[in-house]
């Protein structure tokens, strides 16, 4: 054990003392038998070729029986106990001695016949075993406290052990836990404290204490006294607003961090529980008894005892010729698709049950039929979970209800049903439909705001232009159609399924374009564009070396690429919706959310519309035959950016800084006032910072 615990295998002494094992009458399925030990036994088996298995011993043992091998859970068992303190080593050997005897079998119990038991199977089922606790062992680099435990273990091993080989090999891990969790102790599970409560939260607490008490104060003083008590009860008041509004920050920032927590380690689960229905209720059933409820439900305790005869069914007459019992030489073949090729037969299990009758007599029948023969199959219906809907003339009927095994069938009226995330209605009508979906979509999108996930980039902005919806449809049907050409199933990729996106646009079309395009590059080679240097950028992944995940993705974007050139021409056609296309070197602007909640209607229209320049600016009007001139330049038809910010009478007249001059002017005014104070109270020449800012020309750039 020099070296650490990583020695704990050398730890068996080489000389221990071993008993020899006594001789007894063995026996062997053959008819064999002779005075040896068990190993002359197992000697005339591998010779003969018998397998001897009357003479030996299962896994498990009558209860009055001690087995030949232990379980896992007697190894971590406290059985062996260590050397305690002060005892010396003859007391501990005979002390192991004595609680050895009853786990090291005898020579004569060791393999003795088994005898028949009445006990059921279920009584002589082992009980699941109990995990041990961990030895909470000392670290690797404590070389004085493995060495010690190395040298103590020696000992024990080498005056415990004793019997068979498996004897030892059984209780070798026994002794070495119990030491170990005698010397150094055991890991227990961690156990959730309470969160003690933080400076806030425990000033809060006084604070509203000290109101009550203030409060009960004030109701027996006097009129004299009650005006302080007022300013201090305000005071509180003030102060709890303050601590408690800080509370509610901290409290949403850490639901925020659980939240976005949540939805990275399982985004599918999350999205989940925010959009599915909360449900309400609490199991309050045991343990015991929601075993016994599954037992009951799903097994069936006479499954073993045939089913014998429904009655009530006609026998059909012998037939002629005998059914062929034979197996199945071929299956039965699915659809044949457009491209000529069968798809697989589709195999399906259906538990639901559909009748359709003229009369509710004749349904009536038919329930009381499906529960005998239910019952004789020893199935049930579950009236709960069924519906019934009767119409009479057109117009449906609730006064006429059905009844299984003494219990009603609900109505669909009264509970409408969900399947396939639809809910059916007794309505009977799918106008209400547009207006359920929209439902749903405005709750869910609520819900979405409302919870706290992180926006695009990591903030809650949006982005202006919006992405089109088209495009993105497009982006999906050529993901599906990638991923029908280079399916793994053979009936699927040899199928040749077509997608239908529309009319005007075709998806297979502008994949094959899409990769046509990206082997023409690779013939190219990659290219420069731009006025950096050669090799700028990131290099460009070839068609030939990418793989199967990598060639999908770029031709996705090869696609969306191919559109938005599209849409760029279609631009460029138009001289006033097409102006961004001339833009260079313009600052990207974003929009907040709050910004647009905050921002009055007017001011956002003007801000949207001078980005894109469709305000009624002279240049835009002058399309329609209108002329007008800049009022202070005289310049003909004048731009947007020319009245907004580069007007040259309104430079050289400082219309553009005025409001950021009149700021800057006012802080000259409160530093060169400051100074002046300064100056008074200490009586001493100084250099007044305000002389110099007042003094200073004021610069602000065009646009600023």
């Amino acid at each position: 054990m020099e070296d650490g615990p990583n020695r704990m295998d050398n730890m068996v002494p080489t000389g221990m003392a071993i008993t020899k094992e006594q001789r007894t009458l063995k026996k062997c399925s053959c008819g064999w038998s002779n005075v040896t030990t068990h190993r002359g036994l197992r000697i005339h088996q591998g010779k003969a070729k018998c397998g001897g298995t009357s003479q030996m011993q299962s896994c498990t043992a009558p209860a009055d029986q001690t087995s030949r091998r232990q379980s896992q859970v007697e190894y971590h068992s406290a059985t062996v106990s260590d050397i305690a303190y002060g005892q010396t080593e003859e007391e501990h050997l005979s002390q192991q001695q004595e609680q050895l005897q009853h786990l090291v079998p005898t020579p004569h119990n060791e393999y003795h016949e088994e005898t028949p038991s009445s006990e059921t199977p279920s009584q002589t089922r082992k009980e699941r075993p109990i995990r041990q606790n961990k030895v909470r062992c000392p670290k690797a680099s404590d070389k004085e406290a493995w060495r010690s435990f190395d040298q103590d273990l020696h000992i024990i091993l080498g005056k415990s052990l004793q019997g068979s080989v498996t004897t030892k090999l059984n209780l070798f891990g026994n002794i070495i836990y119990e030491e170990g969790k005698e010397r150094f102790g055991e890991r227990t599970g961690r156990k959730s404290t309470p969160r003690e409560p933080g400076r806030r939260e425990r000033e809060i607490h006084n604070l509203v204490k000290e109101r009550r008490s203030l409060r009960k104060a004030w109701r027996k003083a006097v009129d004299s006294e009650k005006e302080g008590l007022t300013a201090l009860w305000a005071q509180i008041r003030t102060r709890l607003a303050t601590l408690r509004r800080a509370e509610r920050i901290r409290k949403r920032r850490s639901r925020k961090e659980k939240e976005r927590a949540k939805f990275f380690q399982d985004p599918f689960k999350f999205a989940r529980s925010l959009l599915e229905e909360k449900k309400n209720g609490k199991l309050e059933a045991t343990a015991q008894e929601l075993e016994e409820y599954m037992i009951n439900q799903l097994s069936d305790h006479e499954r073993n005892i045939p089913l014998g005869s429904p009655g009530h069914v006609p026998r059909p007459a012998e037939p002629e010729s005998q059914f062929d019992t034979t197996p199945p030489r071929q299956m039965g073949r699915g659809v044949r698709s457009q491209s000529g090729h069968r798809l697989p037969a589709l195999r399906s299990y259906m538990d639901d049950v559909t009748s359709l009758l003229q009369t509710a007599p004749c349904t009536a029948r038919l329930l009381k039929r499906f529960e005998e023969l239910l019952g004789w199959a020893r199935m049930r219906i579950k009236p709960s979970k069924s519906r019934s809907l009767s119409i009479l003339k057109g117009a449906r009927n609730d006064l006429i209800s059905f009844a299984v095994d003494g219990e009603r069938i609900p109505l669909l009226a009264e509970q409408p049903v969900r399947s396939l995330g639809r809910l059916y209605t007794a309505d009977l009508s799918d106008t209400h439909m547009p207006a359920t979906i929209m439902q749903q979509l405005t709750d869910g999108l609520g819900r979405i705001d409302k919870s706290y996930l992180p926006g695009l980039f990591g903030k809650n902005i949006l982005q202006l232009p919006l992405k089109s919806i088209d495009l993105g449809y497009k982006q999906e049907k050529a993901r599906l159609v990638l991923e029908l050409r280079d399916s793994t199933d053979p009936f699927v990729k040899n199928n040749n399924a077509s997608v239908r996106p529309g009319r005007k646009w075709r998806a297979e079309e502008a994949v094959d374009q899409a990769i046509s395009r990206l082997m023409h590059k690779e013939v190219v080679g990659r290219t420069q564009s731009g006025r950096a240097g050669l090799g700028w950028g990131t290099a460009t992944k070839f068609w030939s070396k990418a793989s199967k995940k990598e060639r999908k993705q770029l031709v996705i974007k090869e696609v969306v690429r191919s559109e938005e050139d599209l849409y760029k021409i279609k631009a460029l056609s138009q001289p006033q919706q097409g102006q961004w296309t001339t833009w260079e070197g313009v600052v990207n602007r974003t929009i907040k959310w709050s910004d647009m909640w905050k921002m009055p209607q007017a001011r956002l229209s003007f801000l949207i519309r001078a980005t894109y320049d469709t305000l009624p600016s002279p240049s835009n009007l002058s399309q329609y035959g209108s002329d007008e001139s800049c009022h202070l330049c005289n310049a003909p038809n004048p731009s947007l950016q020319h009245i907004l910010s580069s007007c040259k009478t309104a430079l050289a007249q400082g219309r553009y800084r005025w409001r950021h001059d009149q700021v800057l002017r006012k802080l000259a005014e409160v530093l060169e006032h400051c100074d002046g104070s300064q100056q008074e109270n200490t009586q001493q020449p100084q250099t007044h910072c305000s002389q110099s800012v007042a003094s200073a020309p004021c610069c602000v750039g065009s646009g600023n």
